[in-house]
């Protein structure tokens, strides 16, 4: 235990000290007093329906995992760095990785080709459902289909099919700005990838139901470990 000094003693020293007498609910009763509340995210919606119009489309699309960006070294700079390393493997190595803070030099980053034709595709056919309306700006549902080319009675769980999030999120992204404002808004989601003769998009976005379709049982009935 550390030593311990007097009121007077504190107050001598310039140490503020409770006025005589006083005692929080908390120390009397011996319990620490409970944390400060984090202030409440200003950016977060009521989980009560938010009424507008839902917004369906499909698109005859083999489904594509979301790909992430390229990036690679044009000539042009692959040159100066050459340049500025000045025969040293080194240095050219920690230029090209960006690590030199005498010789800077740009990477350019594009969407691989197949990628930016998938949404493309997905965005003009959500632009055709939305009718010139502007993007929703309020909490929402969305429901998703995905299907793969191949016999109706098949999962599609082939390493070549794809994760499902990684599919939805493909979707989601080509639509971001156009059917709603930002995929942040997107609280509930009901997604399936299946096979079908032809292979297929389908996409509705609805109100969020705040009951999660029953799932929240799972928190309520005694089920949490």
């Amino acid at each position: 235990m550390g030593a311990r000094i007097s009121e007077s003693e504190a107050r001598r020293l310039g140490i503020a000290c409770a006025a005589p007498g006083a005692r929080t609910k908390a120390a009397a009763t011996g319990r620490r007093a409970a944390p400060p509340r984090k202030p409440a995210k200003g950016g977060r919606l009521p989980n009560a329906l938010a009424p507008f119009p839902e917004v369906s489309f499909a698109v005859s699309l083999e489904p594509r995992p979301k790909e992430r960006p390229r990036t690679f070294l044009p000539p042009a700079e692959l040159a100066r760095a050459f340049a500025a390393a000045q025969g040293n493997p080194s240095r050219f190595l920690s230029i090209v990785r960006g690590g030199d803070e005498d010789t800077r030099i740009r990477h350019h980053t594009y969407t691989p080709k197949q990628t930016a034709a998938f949404e493309g595709a997905v965005r003009m056919a959500g632009a055709a459902a939305m009718r010139g309306r502007e993007p929703i700006a309020v909490s929402m549902g969305i429901d998703a289909i995905l299907a793969f080319d191949g016999d109706a009675g098949l999962w599609p769980t082939d390493n070549t099919d794809g994760d499902l999030d990684n599919l939805v999120k493909a979707v989601l992204d080509a639509v971001n700005g156009v059917v709603f404002k930002d995929d942040r808004l997107v609280v509930e989601m009901r997604l399936a990838k299946i096979c079908l003769p032809e292979p297929a998009i389908a996409l509705r976005v609805r109100p969020a139901d705040p009951t999660l379709g029953g799932l929240l049982d799972l928190l309520t009935h005694g089920t949490r470990r």
